[in-house]
């Protein structure tokens, strides 16, 4: 009873809102990147409050305009539309919102919220088998998998390939929807985690062309679009590495750091370098970039790296750089461990044996001493 009193609460606020919004003017949205300054959350909350108002009127009217229906005992009205199944349709839907409304309510607990959303998933591909050309049933399906089901950095895979049917078939039934430019970058992220969880070098490659996609998207004559491109061009970089494209890598680099100097791009400009054999250059920019992260990034967690190990090359890159041989040796044994047959594995080889020795003379850190201080007695 509880569940339903705060579902009433919530129709009542998304009809107050939905009203609101039909005085406003809608802009046309320029961009959609991986800033998220339109939030997919706040897609899909606009979305269903929208349904709320939207969906039950229409089934309504939809009884109310199939004269075929009530006298002559069809279901079929004026249009050769099968009125029935419409309602059934958005009543599938509005039972979808509510599920996904109530999964990002600030009261329901955080234990529960992903089985509310799988259930909201659930709801719109019944949905969808009554209407399966609803492009709009493919969007919410897939904001509600982005949102709670595939957040993660390492999400189920089959989550992962549920997400992205929804995805194609959103971009096939809606090609001039200006929320596929969002989703683009949405789709290429899911496709780089499936690697490392059966994915492989065709995953990659649509990845690439989900990357270009987004970008001819884009508006790139807008200097504000312009400068949130790098993020994009550095993801498109990393991808284009791992498949070995080297030279496009470190151009792809190269642009994201002239938008952006992130740490996180020098890093990946400076590993690009190295697997290409600019050994020199690759620790030079390297180094650069460690001067100015004491803190290392690398162990943040901002950043996920795919395939799980990918990681260690970067971390040994980066201690090498530093003239930190320990640290460096016990990371690219980690990554030729974690991923011995990598592409880079033969580098990262060479690599550790050209460091070996400077590692075993270079004397072990010592460790921290904790010092207990000592305060005066009361009495």
């Amino acid at each position: 009873m509880r569940a339903e009193r705060r579902l009433e609460e919530l129709s009542y606020q998304c009809s107050m809102s939905a009203l609101a919004l039909s005085f406003q003017t809608p802009a046309k949205a320029t961009f959609f990147g991986p800033s998220h300054d339109m939030s997919l959350l706040r897609n899909l909350m606009l979305a269903s409050c929208l349904a709320f108002v939207a969906l039950p009127a229409a089934a309504a009217q939809a009884e109310e305009l199939s004269p075929t229906a009530t006298k002559t005992g069809s279901s079929a009205d004026f249009w050769g539309v099968d009125a029935s199944q419409t309602a059934a349709f958005e009543a599938r839907m509005t039972r979808a919102d509510s599920l996904a409304l109530l999964a990002t309510d600030y009261e329901t607990r955080e234990i529960r919220r992903a089985a509310l959303a799988a259930r909201a998933m659930s709801e719109y591909e019944e949905a969808l088998k009554l209407d399966p050309k609803s492009s709009e049933a493919h969007f919410r399906a897939a904001l509600v998998s982005l949102r709670f089901l595939t957040a993660e950095n390492v999400p189920p895979s089959r989550e992962l390939r549920r997400l992205i049917v929804h995805l194609v078939a959103f971009e096939e039934l809606a090609p001039s929807d200006p929320r596929l430019t969002s989703l683009l970058f949405a789709r290429s992220l899911a496709r780089t985690k499936l690697i490392g969880q059966g994915g492989d070098s065709r995953d990659l490659e649509r990845a690439i062309g989900d990357y270009d996609k987004h970008l001819a998207l884009l508006d790139q004559s807008n200097s504000w679009v312009r400068n949130r491109m790098s993020t994009t061009l550095s993801n498109r970089a990393e991808l284009l590495m791992m498949l070995g494209r080297l030279e496009e890598a470190i151009t792809g680099y190269e642009e994201a750091i002239a938008i952006e100097a992130s740490i996180s791009y020098g890093y990946g400009l400076a590993v690009a370098l190295d697997r290409d054999g600019q050994d020199f250059l690759a620790r030079d920019v390297a180094r650069t970039y460690a001067l100015l992260d004491p803190s290392d990034a690398l162990t943040q967690g901002g950043t996920f790296f795919v395939p799980q190990g990918e990681i260690h090359y970067y971390q040994a890159l980066r201690a090498e750089s530093i003239a930190n041989y320990r640290t460096a040796k016990t990371a690219y044994e980690a990554f030729l461990v974690r991923l011995p047959r990598s592409r880079f594995a033969a580098k990262a080889r060479k690599n550790l044996q050209a460091i070996r020795s400077k590692a075993a003379s270079q004397p072990r850190p010592k460790p921290a001493r904790t010092r207990i201080r000592s305060f005066p007695r009361p009495f």
